[in-house]
C-alpha cells in the first residue's frame, strides 16, 4: 500500500511538471490578443498597442504595451492553476 501511495504522489508531481512546462511553452495568440484587448480598453480594433515585454509562468502572464505615449501593464490569469481560460485585466 505504501508503494502504491509513492508512485501516485510521484505520477502527480509528473502531470504537475508537465502540465507547467506546457502552460509556459504553448501557443500563446489567444493570450495576446486579450492583453491586447485589455490594455486597449477593449477597442483593440481601433488601438495601436505594440507589445514591449512578455513575462510568461506556469501561474500566468504579464505583458507591458505601449498605446500612444503611455505603457499599460496586463496581467493574464487562468481560472484555476494550470487549467482554465485565461483572463486579462489592465494596471
Amino acid at each position: 500500500m505504501k508503494r502504491l501511495l509513492q508512485l501516485a504522489g510521484f505520477g502527480a508531481c509528473v502531470l504537475f511538471s508537465v502540465a507547467a512546462v506546457h502552460s509556459v511553452v504553448s501557443d500563446n495568440g489567444e493570450v495576446e490578443r486579450l492583453a491586447r484587448e485589455a490594455a486597449c480598453g477593449g477597442a483593440a480594433a481601433r488601438c495601436d498597442a505594440a507589445m514591449r515585454r512578455l513575462s510568461r509562468s506556469p501561474f500566468g502572464q504579464s505583458m507591458d504595451f505601449a498605446v500612444g505615449s503611455t505603457t499599460v501593464t496586463v496581467s493574464c490569469k487562468r481560472s484555476y492553476v494550470l487549467a482554465g481560460d485565461y483572463a486579462c485585466s489592465a494596471r
